[in-house]
């Protein structure tokens, strides 16, 4: 029977590459178009690319690599959630441009806040 080694030094968290964050970022950002559509508004100009937004949590650290990978699923939980709800009231003909605006201004405030999480700790 195998036996296993015992570790001989703590394990780092592991930190995803850029590629991970910068395509969650594009996702959200997907979905934040999607339910700027059904609020009705314009485009929105990305704040940041995603690679470039991905690099900057990764220069901030890793304690904020983890807050933004948190963030982004929890926003994007949420986006899906909430897209799907106003999409079902809209095919059952009620009118969802209210429920899509504030969905919409959940999304920008959390996209703010995860855009805070980018800059550098003193």
């Amino acid at each position: 029977m195998p036996t296993l080694a015992a570790p001989t030094a703590a394990l780092a968290p592991v930190t995803p590459p850029v590629a991970d964050l910068a395509a969650g970022w594009a996702l959200l950002h997907e979905a934040g178009e999607a339910v700027a559509d059904l609020a009705q508004l314009g485009p929105d100009p990305k704040p940041l690319a995603p690679r470039d937004f991905a690099a900057l949590v990764h220069a901030a650290g890793p304690v904020r690599v983890a807050l933004v990978e948190r963030g982004i699923d929890d926003c994007a939980a949420i986006l899906h959630t909430g897209i799907n709800a106003i999409i079902n009231a809209h095919e059952a003909g009620r009118e969802t441009t209210a429920a899509a605006l504030t969905l919409w201004r959940e999304f920008d405030a959390a996209r703010d806040s995860l855009l805070s999480l980018t800059e550098r700790a003193h």
